[in-house]
């Protein structure tokens, strides 16, 4: 696959969306093979929180790429590229998913062996697996280590990241323990939070 096929892949995959979580794309110039998205000046939410984003807006950015990701996968698709330096922060408390290069449709099999990052990388989409949402939980998981702003979500992250694809928490899971976390804690002094998968 040509660098044009897949720039054209990749927008088209993307801007098939209409979702607030999912990057914009504003257009494709095919001649210069480029992709105009939406500015975000803010960057990454990797280094907003290196820049002392508090635990609140992580935890609302985490949130939000969580529906954005279950969008794509309620669409029939896996992202097959989740990763810190694709979530990218639109305003205080939002992030968008970014980079649909590697997107493919549940059941497809890999165009090239070892596509992804492989720091993200499940152990079936390194064997060259058929794309499967697992995958992309996986990911999150990884995501959800490196970013999660207090132990109830890097312990998620690291049940995510589990090498058996049916034990990985769904995202309903991961969305409502990132919600139940920001939501206004009614415990009893001494207790703590419970994580459900």
């Amino acid at each position: 696959r040509t660098d044009r096929e897949r720039l054209l892949a990749e927008a088209r995959s993307a801007a098939s969306f209409s979702h607030p979580g999912i990057i914009r794309i504003l257009d494709v110039d095919e001649g210069l093979s480029a992709i105009v998205m939406e500015p975000l000046a803010l960057g990454s939410l990797k280094a907003r929180k290196e820049r002392g984003a508090g635990a609140e807006e992580v935890r609302a950015c985490l949130a939000s790429v969580v529906r954005a990701l279950a969008e794509v996968h309620r669409a029939g698709l896996v992202h097959g590229d989740l990763k810190p330096s694709n979530c990218l922060v639109r305003a205080p408390g939002q992030a968008v998913l970014t980079d649909f290069g590697l997107a493919r449709p549940v059941g497809a099999p890999p165009r090239e062996a070892g596509e992804g990052t492989l720091a993200y990388m499940s152990p079936e989409q390194r064997a060259g697996a058929a794309a499967d949402p697992a995958m992309d939980r996986y990911a999150l998981g990884g995501v959800l280590a490196e970013l999660g702003p207090d132990e109830g979500t890097l312990a998620l992250g690291r049940a995510l990241v589990h090498a058996r694809p049916e034990a990985r928490p769904p995202l309903a899971a991961v969305l409502a323990h990132l919600e139940r976390a920001r939501a206004p804690r009614a415990h009893a002094r001494g207790s703590s939070p419970s994580i459900c998968f």
